[in-house]
């Protein structure tokens, strides 16, 4: 599914004439309007009636094609179609819209469709497969930085749990999504008056408070989002695109060492590893491998990779089927 979606607006882009009257009226006012690091001044558009966050006016690159432009971020994406994602833009700027090759942007018959996207997050939502199979079972190639946050981090009674591959806009994220809508729940409970009918977590999200959901999660941005995917009129390559496609998940089942080798040596080493997988992760074992072993580390790994396969009783998944899972879910966000 497409989880996050981030738009870049043309800076000579105009506001539709009902929120034009609304940005007017409450620009100068900090309650709703703040300064920024990259852009003049960001709000939250939720007490306006629109889901999204507009960022006006980006600071940096003023004498480029991108210079004075705004970010449209889409909130809660994941539960809109694409039409409704569209049609939201479209509340808030007219089009149409596009790019031409001059520093400025002008308006022709391409409409929104032709905008360009900043950042795009494409999610697989995998069901009784909790992050704790996939910190043992999955590596992210070619990604040298890991940060674990699980029982370090307490979401929400001790359970949040979250691995991050790479390094933001770019990033690979599987964490506990009921975890998630537990802290949503608390939120809005707390957020209402005690008279508010409030509804129950199933009511509201459709699963139960103790349904294990883990949402692996993919982020491109930062001017990284390949070609065939890089505006609004694209996203209906999103079915034939992989987000996962460096993603390794172990999948074959546990030998006895016995049966691996009969070199000493080697057989404890491939236990003291596949301990080291239990304990820490496979990309995390991989990672110490590589720095402990610095010459020629990908032979020493490929020796150890038979002992890395672990037995476990709790339900797994391929990468196969976490790519139809995608697949699934965004198609029916694109034909809806």
């Amino acid at each position: 599914m497409i989880d996050k979606l981030d738009v870049r607006i043309p800076k000579d882009a105009f506001m539709t004439p009902e929120f034009r009257q609304t940005y007017l009226e409450t620009k100068e006012n900090p309650k709703y309007w703040h300064r920024a690091e990259h852009y003049s001044s960001v709000a939250d558009l939720r007490p306006f009636g629109y889901e999204a966050i507009l960022h006006v006016g980006l600071r940096h690159r003023r004498s480029g094609p991108k210079g004075g432009c705004h970010k449209l971020e889409l909130i809660d994406a994941g539960q809109r179609t694409a039409k409704e994602l569209l049609a939201e833009i479209e509340r808030i700027f007219e089009t149409p819209i596009r790019y031409r090759k001059s520093t400025d942007s002008e308006m022709q018959p391409k409409g929104t469709e032709q905008l360009q996207l900043m950042r795009i997050d494409l999610a697989a939502d995998v069901d009784a497969v909790p992050v704790n199979w996939f910190r043992a079972h999955m590596r992210v190639a070619w990604k040298r930085r890991l940060a674990e946050i699980g029982q370090y981090m307490v979401i929400t009674q001790g359970e949040g749990e979250t691995l991050y591959y790479g390094k933001r806009p770019n990033c690979l994220r599987v964490y506990n999504k009921t975890a998630e809508l537990r802290v949503q729940h608390k939120r809005l409970t707390r957020s209402v008056s005690p008279d508010a009918e409030i509804p129950d977590f199933e009511q509201l999200y459709g699963t139960s408070a103790d349904h294990v959901l883990t949402r692996v999660e993919r982020q491109i941005g930062g001017g990284k989002l390949p070609e065939r995917i890089s505006t609004l009129s694209q996203l209906k390559n999103l079915p034939e695109f992989d987000p996962f496609s460096r993603v390794e998940i172990l999948s074959s089942p546990l030998q006895p060492v016995a049966a691996i080798t009969t070199d000493c040596e080697l057989a404890l080493a491939g236990e003291r590893f596949r301990q080291m997988v239990a304990e820490r992760g496979l990309q995390r074992a991989q990672q110490e491998i590589r720095l402990r072993f610095p010459h020629n580390p990908s032979r020493t790994l490929k020796r150890l990779a038979p002992f890395a396969f672990l037995l476990d009783n709790e339900k797994g998944i391929s990468k196969e089927n976490l790519l139809e899972l995608y697949r699934a879910s965004v198609t029916a966000q694109l034909v809806a």
